[in-house]
């Protein structure tokens, strides 16, 4: 497979990760531009495709969580609302299928989530969105952050219990 082959079958698995991570898409958009240049120049070092995947989540994680540490400011949602010289600004269109008291209790409830995750380490909100948020099993999360299985699953015990004590 080739590097532009890779890009496009990656692409949006790379932007989904580094979205959930980096909480904004401009940083995402920076991060999956890193990315994509450190496949290039390490695509000789990948072991195969059958774990290309995983290969590409490890380092779409890892360029995030270097990207969190350089970055000074706080990371900020695109589901708060914006406030603007002319007033406040949705940025996410509402869900038509959800009535006025639903969506905003809905939105509440992802600014709270996300603001809690931006209290967690990198280490422990990377784990927790690889497992909780993007699905990945206790394996997969094993293979991408390089962790053994026993502190994978004392990160996520520990960044829940502070995710569940932040919440309350």
């Amino acid at each position: 497979m080739d590097f532009e082959d890779i890009i496009l079958n990656y692409e949006k698995m790379i932007y989904a990760i580094a979205w959930r991570i980096m909480g904004n898409c401009e940083d995402a958009q920076d991060v999956a531009q890193e990315v994509a240049i450190k496949i290039y120049r390490n695509m000789s070092k990948c072991c195969g495709e059958e774990f290309l995947g995983i290969w590409i989540s490890r380092i779409t994680r890892n360029t995030c969580i270097d990207a969190l540490r350089r970055r000074k400011d706080n990371i900020w949602s695109l589901d708060e609302v914006l406030e603007t010289d002319d007033g406040q600004m949705q940025a996410q269109l509402p869900d038509p299928s959800l009535g006025p008291e639903a969506l905003l209790l809905k939105q509440e409830v992802a600014v709270q989530i996300e603001s809690a995750l931006d209290e967690l380490s990198a280490p422990h909100r990377a784990v927790l969105v690889l497992r909780d948020i993007q699905g990945h099993s206790y394996t997969e999360v094993m293979e991408i952050t390089g962790l053994r299985l026993g502190t994978v699953k004392s990160m996520l015990f520990r960044g829940r219990t502070k995710l569940k004590k932040i919440l309350s």
